[in-house]
């Protein structure tokens, strides 16, 4: 098997609980992979909307979620009251974005029926379009995300209900960490980047301690959202996963590195 990345050390920057779906192919095509998680997932302050929502899922026609965090909440409310939530109704079409969130989906009991390849709202909307005039739909996101999706949907003819199911935040040790690896002396190949809030927090965390990368690291995005956030810190990166997903990623950043020897 060909392992472009042997000898390459990527640091991966997801939460700690979801690195290895990033980490597992990176590691097939050689890389070490050092973990410093720049974001942290917290349950919602408030979990009684989304336990409302998910008490009356016969209520909506669509659920759209975008995120696996997404997923987990509202596994974790099926789970809580059990008879009362169905995700696999009749009625109730479910719309997930990414691969990995859909296959999260389907695990909790909700088979996404709508896959886009790559998120950017519009194009989900569109993609839903012929499906949610004068429907209801139920979002759960994270909160702080933008209200794209939701104004998307609603233009679309959709009534739309969001629900923030969970919140974000940068890891107390972020700053600790990374002030570390560079002390260390070890070598950063690559960083990669699977979120745009990733991407602010570990910028933020270096220029609090007044640290940065060694120019020739590479940054590599997990799709164009988060290249436009990279553009605007400052940091556009060399490599973007086409399509949206952690082997796209690993692969690409794999093909860059043999590309440039």
């Amino acid at each position: 098997m060909l392992r472009p990345l042997a000898g390459r050390c990527v640091i991966v920057t997801r939460p700690s609980a979801q690195a290895e779906l990033l980490a597992d192919p990176l590691r097939e095509l050689g890389a070490e992979v050092v973990v410093i998680s720049a974001l942290e997932i917290l349950p919602a302050m408030d979990s009684t909307p989304l336990r409302d929502a998910i008490s009356h899922l016969q209520d909506y026609d669509w659920l759209v979620v975008t995120s696996v965090n997404g997923v987990n909440a509202i596994a974790h409310q099926v789970r809580t009251q059990a008879k009362e939530a169905d995700l696999d109704s009749s009625k109730l079409q479910i719309a997930a974005v990414g691969e990995v969130t859909a296959t999260e989906m389907t695990e909790a009991g909700g088979p996404a029926r709508i896959l886009p390849e790559n998120f950017r709202a519009d194009q989900l909307a569109k993609q839903l379009a012929s499906h949610v005039n004068g429907r209801r739909v139920l979002l759960v996101q994270g909160l702080g995300a933008k209200n794209d999706l939701a104004e998307a949907l609603a233009s679309e003819g959709a009534h739309v209900e969001r629900v923030d199911a969970y919140r974000s935040t940068e890891p107390a040790t972020l700053t600790k960490e990374l002030r570390l690896f560079l002390l260390s002396g070890k070598r950063a190949d690559a960083v990669t980047f699977t979120s745009s809030q990733m991407a602010r927090n570990f910028f933020r965390a270096l220029e609090r301690k007044q640290l940065s990368l060694p120019s020739e690291t590479v940054l590599a995005s997990i799709g164009p959202v988060t290249t436009a956030t990279l553009r605007n810190l400052g940091h556009p990166p060399q490599v973007e996963a086409n399509p949206s997903t952690m082997a796209a990623l690993a692969s690409a950043l794999g093909e860059f590195f043999l590309n440039s020897r």
